[in-house]
């Protein structure tokens, strides 16, 4: 568990790197005045936990690291790292869901770094008049779920910790900007969702919706990811990325309100908030361990034709980070 003490930790120690950057004039960017910056088109997942994205090109750290960063929305991660899967995009968001299927089909990719994460994030919304009026409830209904990324592995925890099967529900692939239709329409009686989108859920059922959640049971990571082949060919930029996202982190936490205001922009929800969330850029062992137990659990039930858990640790990008700060990085890779 993230406590608030190692969270403000955490990005102290980004914000001294970030000093000490500036001292060193290891920030050279800045110096070269108005010259051109490189282009870097980045895939977002459009939510909360991407703050220090928005932030980082609204106060113009990306532009004093040299890059002029293009943010390209999409409905969820999954989405964002298919975009740079085609070549589409050359780095994106997305949680660790999505990159375990990829790792499961050969993608050649890179997880960067992890730049937030949250226990909180995902939850079940459902429809009162179905007689969902606790967990328990869900079974025999019509849940709505985007298949193949964390959604569909937070409500197989969800189901388990309160005793259900998932032959106890009918789950249905739906598209998370299909929820809210099929919501209030009764094609589904729950779905599983997430900020921005719960905010319109919540709107078009009013009185009618109920929020179900535990976090307990999941810690979401969300991570910037991008094309091998990129990051091989571009090592640099991807340090002047993340040096970019450092400086935000810092600024997310001394300035929360407008980095709020900045995130309630970019997601179109004014309402959004910041609290159910921890940044800081890191590389841990627990993303590893994650993309391991959820690959036992998509081959347990049959989400891939892999028969064993393959060796992740080469999708882990070290050297970047290594490279910007150390100290964040505790994948064990030697």
């Amino acid at each position: 568990m993230i406590t608030h003490q190692k969270r403000k930790f955490n990005v102290v120690a980004a914000f001294m790197i970030v000093v000490l950057i500036s001292f060193t004039g290891c920030d050279r960017n800045e110096d070269k005045g108005a010259g051109a910056r490189e282009k870097i088109i980045f895939a977002d997942g459009r939510m909360p936990l991407s703050a220090p994205i928005y932030v980082a090109r609204e106060k113009g750290f990306f532009a004093s690291e040299g890059l002029d960063v293009a943010i390209q929305s999409h409905w969820s991660g999954k989405e964002a790292l298919a975009s740079v899967i085609k070549g589409e995009a050359h780095v994106c968001s997305v949680a660790e869901t999505p990159v375990m299927f990829a790792g499961l089909k050969g993608e050649k990719i890179f997880v960067i770094a992890t730049i937030g994460d949250s226990k909180k994030h995902l939850k079940i919304i459902g429809r009162r008049d179905r007689g969902i009026a606790g967990p328990r409830d869900l079974k025999g209904k019509t849940v709505g779920v985007l298949k193949g990324a964390a959604p569909e592995y937070y409500l197989d925890a969800f189901l388990t910790y309160h005793g259900l099967k998932k032959e106890d529900i009918r789950i249905v692939d739906v598209k998370p900007e299909q929820m809210a239709d099929a919501l209030a329409s009764g094609k589904i009686d729950a779905a599983v969702t997430w900020r921005p989108i719960l905010a319109a859920q919540q709107t078009r059922l009013g009185d009618n919706a109920i929020i179900l959640e535990n976090a307990l049971i999941y810690e979401l990571q969300w991570n910037v990811i991008a094309r091998q082949d990129y990051v091989n060919k571009n090592p640099e930029s991807i340090i002047k990325l993340l040096r970019a996202l450092m400086k935000a982190d810092a600024y997310v936490m001394n300035n929360p309100e407008e980095a709020r205001a900045i995130t309630a922009r970019q997601t179109g929800e004014e309402s959004v908030s910041l609290a159910d969330y921890d940044f800081g850029l890191k590389l841990g062992q627990s993303m590893l361990i994650n993309l391991e137990n959820q690959a036992r659990w998509a081959i347990k039930n049959r989400l891939t034709d892999k028969k064993e858990v393959p060796n992740f640790l080469p999708l882990m990008y070290i050297k970047g980070l290594e490279a910007v700060n150390p100290r964040v990085v505790t994948v064990i890779h030697q």
